[in-house]
């Protein structure tokens, strides 16, 4: 049997269909519970046993980055 232990989480692109909710902040940054989309994704790789996560991020990446980092 294999393990995982690696993901790829493709977070970029331009959001137009959820601009006027999320004000200008990519997807992944969405608030879903209090919390980011990225840091569920990533509290539930880091809960499989991943443990490298490469984001994609094209639009907005810098904010993806800042907030993967904290």
């Amino acid at each position: 049997m294999s393990c995982i232990d690696q993901a790829v989480v493709i977070c970029g692109g331009q959001g137009t269909r959820l601009a006027s909710v999320l004000g200008g902040l990519p997807k992944v940054l969405a608030h879903l519970g209090g919390r980011p989309l990225l840091a569920h994704l990533l509290d539930g790789f880091a809960a499989s046993g991943v443990a490298a996560v490469l984001l994609l991020a094209g639009t907005g990446g810098e904010l993806i980055r800042e907030a993967a980092a904290s």
